[in-house]
């Protein structure tokens, strides 16, 4: 190479380390205050010692004795000892995949015992050849052997986790995961050209410049797009960088080919080729850019949702949840992340304000809240439409107050949600993470989810005002007995104000089951006539609406016959009805109901009743209920195998059991099951946590105990015990009642 060659290779090398040095010093601070997360710090230090490698490179390149090439060589190797270690951190972060931190340490300490040594003969003999700019370049030693090693066995385990996340791996992580395992791989391979001269394989070190577009382009992403969240800003620069890498080596070969051929072929002036190379660069530069930003947006913010996929994620995150804060909180979650949003509210009226304020936020973006008889309300209510600002969801015709309203809260998108025709919320998104405007097809697939989010903000609606009337009743109860306690000397007057709040407890039992059974009996009877199709035929979509209307209000329907239950068993006024009870037929009777409830599952049930079986004193209704909880909740949570029904007596108690071969309950699990609203399947089935809770209390009634035993991957067993010479049993049960002498002895 001629000395043409080797000045451009030396401004390319100044160039470049220069940019990458203050690159890092500008990009480390600025993620670390804005993100001091585990992924932010090791992202960091993986970045410091590029700097690092880089600025000590640089100096290198300028030595002109032996010496201190010799010095400046083995100070190369410091920064390159530690990348294995913060390379294989980083990647156990990101992929949240962690190791153990005394592996982090061991490694750590391996890369500081060979930094120990870079100067030493072992680690490179001193001497060796000249190469290019460089007056020395040593041979490998039996210690860079050793490091080496380190370096590709480090490399090569966290490129097995990242192939194997972006190969196999679930969504989100894949699709983050990708561009990293490309990126980074794209950086360390241009970088690691510099080892083979060590193995005396000697290739020109042309492409270690190209690891500052790295660098370069993780900054560009942080000041272009404001993406302080590191993975998004990984995500989105090392695509760049690998792509900008490339077009780089390519652009550096064909300048420094152009230099030689011209040099050797015709005495041309050194400022004239530089001329050359730099035209070529200023003429590629505009259309890379443009292909550049094209590429990357396509391939990595186009949407990665469908319509039935979103339906589906959706209505398995939202539908089941009847509490209202945890269905805004997750209603923004989900429709942040699966659309990709910068900001998505859920806006509900307060009716003592008389706004529509933020109930939760999803993303960066501050609360905001609309007057109810504003522009923007006044037309979303009128006009029961949505309302934007992207001009790719089509022409508008909006107030213009409204739109401008719009623009300065950041929105670009509003929904409204009508309950019972009443503007009840409005469902609010902010921009799209890839800028990209909302269109139709955004429109189309979000319309159907506000009106499902509608439905589901009528049901928790409901059920919070219930749990408000719940927990004000308990604090009228709380405060009644509170007051008997502190005024011991008017006993009489405190016990009268107490049976007064129990009349009116009473009343509002009976008063709230009729004024909420009744509508919701008309609607399930309503919806049921017109699935018969008495009206007419009717579309399969309406077929399908139908069918959720009638589930639903079954489901609620339920849920508030539960509540009364516990309401009255709660407040004393549970009342068995005394007879005899033949527990035979009861338990063939409940078996053949629970047969409608397997529906297409491989699954069995059987009956093993003790043909010495007594007949018993009790309630045959709620008997009967306690049954059939038991043996619906086996067959709801027991997909094949078997639901075995067992009864026989015990001494003097009569033992009911019901096994079932199902996932079984952890052990710390078992003791919540009893409890109200306590559920341990995550609310995946159908249900509202309140079947066993009001089965104990029945049995407790009838003088008996009920209790579960259950492995975890093998089945569950729930039973309960009556006695045999039964007495009617107080009305009153306490909340952790049990039988004094515990559970009756197995023989």
């Amino acid at each position: 190479m001629n000395g043409t060659g080797h000045e451009f290779l030396k401004q390319l090398y100044t160039y470049s380390g220069v940019l990458n040095v203050l690159t890092c010093s500008v990009i480390i601070p600025l993620v670390l205050s804005r993100n001091r997360t585990r992924v932010a710090t090791t992202f960091s230090l993986f970045i410091a010692t590029l700097g690092v490698w880089s600025l000590v490179y640089m100096i290198w390149v300028h030595q002109q004795t032996i010496a201190g090439s010799e010095f400046w060589v083995r100070a190369v190797m410091i920064p390159v000892t530690f990348m294995p270690s913060t390379f294989l951190h980083f990647v156990s972060e990101i992929t949240q995949r962690r190791i153990r931190p005394q592996l982090h340490a061991v490694n750590y300490l391996l890369s500081l015992a060979f930094t120990s040594v870079v100067y030493h003969p072992w680690f490179a003999p001193y001497g060796g050849p000249s190469y290019l700019l460089f007056k020395v370049w040593p041979v490998a030693g039996p210690l860079f052997y050793l490091h080496f090693l380190h370096f590709g066995l480090n490399f090569a385990y966290g490129y097995v986790v990242l192939f194997l996340i972006a190969r196999f791996g679930q969504e989100p992580l894949r699709s983050r995961i990708i561009p990293v395992f490309w990126g980074t791989f794209i950086g360390v391979i241009t970088g690691s050209i510099n080892f083979l001269p060590w193995f005396q394989i000697y290739v020109p070190p042309v492409f270690p410049p190209c690891i500052t577009l790295v660098v370069l382009m993780f900054a560009y992403a942080i000041i272009r797009h404001q993406l302080m969240d590191i993975q998004v800003v990984i995500k989105r620069t090392l695509v760049f960088a690998g792509l900008v890498g490339a077009v780089g080596i390519m652009v550096s070969l064909v300048a420094f080919v152009s230099q030689e051929v011209v040099a050797r072929a015709v005495q041309v002036p050194r400022w004239l080729s530089n001329v050359m190379t730099a035209s070529l660069i200023a003429v590629l530069y505009g259309p890379i850019h443009t292909w550049l930003v094209n590429t990357t947006d396509r391939y990595l913010f186009q949407k990665k949702y469908d319509y039935k996929e979103l339906l589906k994620k959706f209505a398995e995150d939202v539908i089941g949840i009847i509490n209202l804060q945890q269905l805004v909180e997750q209603t923004a979650r989900t429709l942040t992340e699966t659309i990709k949003l910068e900001s998505c509210q859920l806006l509900l009226l307060n009716e003592s304000t008389g706004r529509y304020e933020s109930a939760t936020t999803g993303g960066e973006q501050p609360s905001v809240q609309f007057e109810s008889q504003g522009v923007l309300v006044r037309f979303l209510r009128e006009q029961a439409q949505p309302i934007w600002t992207d001009a790719g969801l089509g022409p508008s015709a909006f107030p213009d107050e409204a739109v401008t309203q719009l623009t300065q809260l950041g929105l670009r998108l509003c929904l409204p949600l009508f309950v019972n025709q009443e503007l009840r919320g409005v469902l609010c998104f902010g921009k799209k993470k890839s800028d990209a405007e909302f269109t139709r097809d955004d429109l189309d697939i979000l319309l159907p989810l506000g009106r499902t989010l509608a439905i589901a903000l009528a049901n928790a609606t409901l059920y919070d005002r219930v749990q408000r009337l719940n927990t004000e009743l308990t604090a009228l109860n709380t405060q009644l007995e509170q007051k008997v306690q502190a005024r011991t000397a008017e006993l009489e007057g405190a016990n009268q104000q107490l049976a007064e709040a129990d009349r009116a407890k009473t009343q509002f039992l009976a008063s709230i089951s009729h004024e909420l059974r009744t509508p919701l009996n008309a609607i399930i009877g309503f919806s049921a006539l017109l699935l018969k199709q008495v009206d007419g035929p009717l579309t399969s979509r309406q077929h399908e609406d139908l069918g959720a209307i009638s589930r639903s209000g079954t489901h609620l329907l339920g849920l508030i016959s539960d509540l009364l239950d516990l309401s009255k068993i709660a407040a004393g006024k549970m009342e068995l009805n005394w007879d005899t009870v033949d527990l035979g037929d009861m338990i063939r009777g409940v078996l053949t109901t629970a047969q409608a409830l397997i529906q297409q599952k491989p699954l069995e049930i059987r009956a093993v009743i003790d043909p010495r079986m007594p007949k018993l004193r009790g309630d045959p209704l709620r008997l009967r209920q306690v049954l059939l909880n038991l043996v619906s909740n086996a067959v709801k949570f027991t997909d094949r195998g078997e639901v075995e029904v067992q009864a026989q007596r015990r001494g003097a108690y009569v033992i009911v059991t019901v096994r079932d071969t199902g996932d079984g309950i952890r052990p710390n699990d078992q003791a919540k099951l009893f409890q109200e609203f306590r559920r341990v399947d995550g609310g995946r089935r159908e249900g509202t946590g309140l079947g066993l809770a009001i089965s104990k209390r029945l049995i407790q009634l009838h003088g008996g105990e009920i209790w579960v035993e259950s492995i975890l991957g093998e089945g569950s067993t729930f039973g309960f015990s009556l006695p045999v010479e039964q007495k009617p049993a107080p009305t009153v049960v306490p909340a952790q009642a049990s039988p004094a002498n515990g559970r009756p002895a197995r023989n």
